[in-house]
Order: structure tokens, then C-alpha cells, then sequence
């Protein structure tokens, strides 16, 4: 017969509020030990996204890819324009998405995310994106406004980012009380 491990070594110090993901093979096994049943247990869903995958996300005029960066426990993921370069004029890139029931930070502006998308004028950039890769707007004509969220974290900008634009640009750092 199968049996659930000991919980008592397993479970000492953590919070009642704890929830704990098992197989579906298990589930009732789990749900009818005396040592796991005070916890919420789960089933562990086939269906949720690992590191690596992706998901296109449809805005109506627009569709943006996300891409897993991290495991789940960290939630972060990628973002990149999918339908280059016929892109809207301006987009706004949420600060989450949910792919597939859990909800992820956008961390990542990816490689060349929106390269030679010669329509965009302008973008605004959450202030969880820690990171634009390289080439992410190159190419980008007619892009004149890039504002960034209020208390940016943003630490890493790659090369030639913003290259090969006509005319000038004016970039908006969002600080507590103020606007770009």
C-alpha cells in the first residue's frame, strides 16, 4: 500500500497557512493523513508553465510573447513583440502576466523585443523590468518616448538598445510624486 512520509521532521516550524502540491495519485492520501490534513494540499497541475516555455498575449491591436525566465518560485518572465514589424504606435508593457493560472513579474525586455518595429512611437516600460537586451528597440524610427515606471529597478541596459533612430527621443524616468 502506498504511504505518505512522515510529516512531523518535514513540517516542524512551518505555518499552518502552508500548501503543499502532491501528485493527483496522492492527493487523498495526503488529505487523510493526520500529519499532512491540517495543511492545504494540492494537486500538482500538469498544465502549469515551466522555464522556457512561452505564451502569446493578444491586446487586440497587438500580441506580445512572454517567455519563462525562472522557475515558477521566482515568477518571472520575458517579454517579446510578436507581430514585428506591423506593431501599434504605442505600447504599454504590463508589469505581470498570467500564463496558464500563475502569475508571472516582467523582469526582461528580451534581445531584440521589438527591433524594427518602424511604427512605434512610443513605449512604457514597468518599473519591475530589471533588464533591456540588446538590440530591443534598434531599428525602432519613429520611436520618441520611452517612460519607465515609478522606482525603476532597471540595471542593465544592452548594446545599441536604442541605435539607428531618427530625431530625437525623450526617455521619462517616473519618480514618487512626479511624472515623466
Amino acid at each position: 500500500a502506498e504511504t505518505v512520509p512522515s510529516g512531523w521532521d518535514i513540517l516542524s516550524g512551518t505555518s499552518q497557512d502552508l500548501v503543499v502540491y502532491v501528485p493527483s495519485s496522492s492527493i487523498d492520501l495526503y488529505k487523510n493523513d493526520s500529519e499532512w490534513n491540517e495543511r492545504t494540499i494540492k494537486e500538482i497541475s500538469s498544465s502549469l508553465p515551466v522555464e522556457g516555455s512561452s505564451e502569446v498575449v493578444d491586446y487586440g491591436n497587438y500580441s506580445l510573447k512572454y517567455t519563462i525566465k525562472n522557475s515558477v518560485e521566482l515568477a518571472e518572465c520575458e517579454v517579446t513583440c510578436v507581430e514585428m514589424p506591423n506593431v501599434p504606435t504605442e505600447i504599454v508593457i504590463p508589469s505581470k502576466v498570467t500564463i496558464k493560472g500563475a502569475e508571472f513579474d516582467v523582469t526582461v525586455v528580451e534581445n531584440e523585443a521589438f527591433k524594427d518595429c518602424a511604427n512605434l512611437t512610443s513605449i512604457e516600460i514597468p518599473s519591475g523590468v530589471t533588464s533591456i537586451g540588446y538590440d530591443a528597440f534598434y531599428g525602432c524610427s519613429s520611436l520618441a518616448d520611452v517612460t519607465f515606471g515609478e522606482n525603476s529597478q532597471l540595471t542593465s541596459i544592452g548594446s545599441r538598445a536604442v541605435e539607428r533612430r531618427a530625431g530625437k527621443a525623450s526617455v521619462g524616468i517616473c519618480r514618487a510624486g512626479r511624472s515623466p
